[in-house]
Order: C-alpha cells, then sequence, then structure tokens
C-alpha cells in the first residue's frame, strides 16, 4: 500500500466509505478480478484485468494460496478524486504515492497519469504496481487483525513482502539496503514508511524467505506485530538484523 501513517484514522475512514467518489464506473471482471475505470480510461482497462488476473496467479503461486473471495481495482481518473479520501483525513499525499489497497480492494491513480502526475511512474510498471497492491490484498485477509495494511508498525513487513512478492526488488534497491545496513542500528517497528522501508523491507523478506523458508513467510503474514512475526519465525529482531547484514556483506 502506498502510504498512511495515520493508522487508526485510516481505518476508520475506509470503514465509513469514500467522500467525493465518482458514481459513472463502468466495469469488466473476470475469474474474481473485477476493475473499475471511468470512462476515459476504456482503452486500457482490458489490459488491466489481464494484469490483475495474472498478478493474482502469481501470487497465489508464489505462497501456494488463493486470494480467495472476488476482489476490484478501482482506477481513478484524476488525482482530485483518488486524493479526496487522503485529504479527509488530514494527510497529505507526496506525488509518488499512486496506489492503495485493503483487504477490500485496491485503489490506483490511473496509470495514464503517473508520467505526468506521479513523479514520473512509467505506465509500463502497472503490471508490477497492481501485483504490489494483491499482495496487500492478500495479507490483509490472511491477517487477523481489521486491516494490516495500515498498521504503521509492520511497514517494514507489509511493504517488503509486496516489493518482494511482485518482483520488485530491483538492483537499484537492493544496493540501497547494503548501504543502509551498512550505516547503523535498525529498529524495524520504527521503520514507518518512507522510500527505504521499501528497499529494507524487501531484502529482509527476501533474506527470511531464503534462510526460514517458504511456511514460515506465510506464517509471518498472520502476524499482528513484529514481535508476533519474529517469534513464529523462530528469530529475534537482533538476530534477524545481524544474519540479514552479514548476509549482505558477503553477497557479491
Amino acid at each position: 500500500m502506498y502510504p498512511l501513517t495515520l493508522t487508526a484514522l485510516a481505518a476508520s475512514c475506509f470503514a465509513c466509505g469514500h467522500p467525493a467518489e465518482p458514481t459513472d464506473w463502468i466495469v469488466l471482471e473476470n475469474a474474481g478480478a473485477r476493475v473499475e475505470f471511468q470512462a476515459r480510461d476504456q482503452s486500457r482497462a482490458a489490459g488491466w484485468l489481464t494484469q490483475a488476473t495474472a498478478a493474482a496467479s502469481r501470487t497465489a503461486a508464489f505462497f501456494g494460496q488463493a486470494i480467495g473471495e472476488p476482489y476490484s481495482i478501482r482506477v481513478y481518473p484524476d488525482r482530485t478524486s483518488f486524493e479526496a479520501w487522503w485529504r479527509d483525513t488530514g494527510f497529505q499525499p507526496a506525488c509518488w504515492m499512486i496506489a492503495r489497497a485493503t483487504r477490500l480492494r485496491v485503489e490506483i491513480l490511473s496509470p495514464r497519469l503517473w508520467a505526468a502526475e506521479g513523479c514520473g511512474l512509467a505506465e509500463a510498471e502497472a503490471c508490477q504496481i497492481i501485483a504490489h497492491e494483491l499482495v496487500h490484498v492478500l495479507h490483509g485477509r490472511s491477517n487477523p487483525l481489521n486491516e494490516v495494511n495500515f498498521i504503521t508498525s509492520l511497514k517494514w513487513f507489509n511493504e517488503g513482502v509486496a516489493v518482494y512478492v511482485a518482483g520488485q526488488l530491483n538492483d537499484g534497491m537492493r544496493a540501497r539496503a547494503r548501504t543502509i545496513s551498512a550505516t547503523g542500528p535498525i529498529n524495524l517497528s520504527a521503520l514507518g514508511i518512507s522510500a527505504d522501508t521499501y528497499a529494507i523491507g524487501g531484502s529482509l523478506v527476501e533474506f527470511i524467505d531464503r534462510q526460514y523458508g517458504r511456511a514460515p513467510l506465510w506464517t509471518a503474514l498472520q502476524a499482528p506485530s513484529t514481535q508476533a512475526l519474529l517469534a513464529a519465525i523462530g528469530t529475534t529482531e537482533a538476530d534477524l538484523i545481524a544474519a540479514w547484514k552479514a548476509s549482505l556483506a558477503t553477497r557479491p
């Protein structure tokens, strides 16, 4: 999910619905996926639906667990309507915040606007962004919390697992994680939301997957806190970070 630090307020606002919602949504559906869009995005919608079903299949294959009940992807046609919910919470979104997710659905700013209004993000990255958000949907549905996607202290894992499963952990992110790992202590729960959270989280989740295995990683999705997550995979924060740093130091 693209970030919010107002955890409790955000969760309550999602429960209450969205302000200033467009009403004339057009819908395409297939294999449990539902894409809701406006007329100006008609030519792109079928492609998004294809990307969504492919991303859901990829996520299910990774974990051996299907997303489950049908989900929707709502594509907002402009910044004003997309940001209305955020602004109603009193939060001022940055330009790179172009998507968010709950256990129920994904919401994104139309990718046709990303180059101009998404800090230069390429429309071609929509497939990975949709995959990233669908991992959040699965995380939300697998976790006992009402909405784990809004828990700031778990953002290192929440964003990290989405980055890793969606295939976004590229060389640049790995290099950034290596640089940060060498600069000093890291407190997982205090990472919150920042560009570095994606790099650190993605790298840590990759390490967990390789070191502990896919089944413990799946179990980690069900943890309601960092402490519970670490206990579930059989380690401590200090030991995890020390082992992760050592692995980065020796990796080519």
